[in-house]
């Protein structure tokens, strides 16, 4: 609720700040009352800073949000009043007669004296109402910050489950061994396809392991055909066979959404007879045995070769026994030295650069240390501070962050993720919760986005 509460008084700020709006409330006689209430409301974004981090905990602080929004509303509707009766005069004054223009005059509702004496008294009771707003938020503990919004980069990095590699890779190696081990083992019957589930919370490095192991030169030599699908939470079984032709064809619009699953099974047999294949499915919700079933069906018999695999990753335990595993890779945190290696390869952007910054080290210790052992922890934190080595006060924010205390299920990593979401700019906080609308994986328009 702050990020979207912050949003619309950045946007009130902007408007504000206009030089069309300037020179409307100028002409009114309206500045000295506006200026008075600008500066109450940057006092209010002040205070949404702390109130963000602490709303989780409090929920009179996400009811007083909530009341903030709805007099923010109203505040906006007080200065879209002002900006329609300048744009009323200004048609008035060019299409309008001398008698109609006389009428105006003396009406209470367009005669400009009426309407500045009116509009005087109304931002005074909404500076009042933000006065108040102020005075309840400190009396709930809110503590007024003042931080430098960081600027907006063009290319922001975002992770969207496919076979290619991160650069910021670290352990794991033993695991990766022992998978292509199996992968590497012939079978002798040719009724089945070997399954490796790869399980673990959220996190963890499931996918980054899948594509460690996918992408290594030995298992790419040892099948015709390698395949990567995202699942996630719609196991529908003719999507996922759709999504398998595209993979194994390396050519998206092979077969149409609308196409009979007849047809797919068809295609699938086409592209994977005779060969022997390596299928990934990442991100594995299906907890329905029956669906399982149906998709395997249709890639044994598709199978020409015995010795093909698919890959498995997934949070639910279930979902490996579901799948029938032959071998269960379960995941845990990353030991204490491969936690460190991550969290500098991410933090420093030289080699040893942290060397530079001693002071830092037990600060890194304790933020490191609170990651446990989580790698997308400690990649999301190392990043976010990747540019602020010069900046102590900064690192002991994080580290004193209270989103830590946050209750949270066991296959949660929500406050490392969290205190890097608090860093956003408000309007990336505000398009980061329009996104929550959208199915997960869903592949969405930007136009989409921008008419929300």
């Amino acid at each position: 609720m702050a990020e979207v509460v912050s949003s619309v008084a950045s946007t009130l700020l902007t408007n504000l700040a206009t030089k069309s709006f300037q020179e409307i409330i100028l002409a009114y006689g309206l500045k000295d009352e506006i200026k008075k209430f600008e500066s109450s409301l940057r006092t209010i974004v002040a205070y949404l800073i702390d109130a963000e981090n602490k709303q989780a905990k409090n929920h009179s602080i996400d009811e007083w949000l909530k009341q903030l929004r709805e007099a923010f509303d109203d505040a906006g509707d007080i200065l879209d009043e002002i900006e329609y009766e300048a744009k009323r005069n200004e048609v008035v004054k060019i299409y309008g007669s001398i008698s109609i223009k006389v009428r105006r005059f003396f009406s209470y509702t367009s005669n400009p004296l009426a309407f500045r004496i009116k509009m005087v008294h109304k931002i005074k009771d909404m500076k009042q109402k933000m006065d108040e707003k102020i005075k309840e938020g400190r009396n709930l503990g809110i503590i007024e910050q003042h931080v430098n919004t960081p600027a907006l980069e063009h290319n922001l990095p975002w992770r969207e489950t496919a076979s290619s590699l991160s650069f910021r890779v670290c352990g794991r190696l033993e695991e990766k061994e022992e998978i292509i081990n199996s992968l590497m083992t012939q079978k002798l019957e040719a009724n089945s396809i070997d399954v490796i589930s790869i399980v673990g919370i959220g996190g963890l490095g499931k996918t980054t392991l899948a594509q460690m192991v996918y992408n290594d030169t030995q298992v790419k030599a040892n099948f015709d055909t390698l395949m990567w699908v995202c699942v996630s939470d719609d196991f529908d079984v003719k999507k996922l066979i759709q999504k398998i032709i595209h993979a194994a064809s390396k050519r998206e619009n092979v077969v149409d959404a609308n196409s009979s699953l007849e047809y797919m099974i068809s295609l699938l047999n086409q592209n994977l007879h005779g060969k022997k294949f390596l299928l990934v499915l990442d991100d594995v919700w299906n907890e329905n045995h029956n669906k399982w079933d149906e998709l395997r069906t249709h890639l044994l018999e598709a199978a020409g070769d015995k010795n093909s695999k698919i890959i498995v990753t997934t949070r639910s335990q279930k979902v490996v026994d579901i799948v029938g595993s032959n071998l269960v890779m379960k995941l845990e945190g990353l030991p204490e030295n491969e936690c460190w290696r991550l969290f500098v390869k991410c933090a420093f952007q030289e080699e040893k650069e942290e060397e530079k910054y001693p002071r830092l080290k037990q600060i890194e210790e304790q933020i490191v240390k609170r990651c446990k052992g989580v790698p997308l922890a400690i990649t999301t934190l190392g990043c976010l501070l990747r540019s602020k080595c010069h900046d102590e006060n900064e690192w002991r924010k994080i580290r004193d962050s209270e989103v830590w205390n946050l209750n949270q299920e066991e296959t949660d990593i929500l406050p490392s993720v969290k205190s890097s979401y608090n860093h956003l700019p408000p309007q990336v906080k505000q398009c980061f919760s329009y996104c929550s609308c959208f199915p997960k994986d869903y592949d969405f328009h930007v136009i989409e986005l921008i008419m929300f």
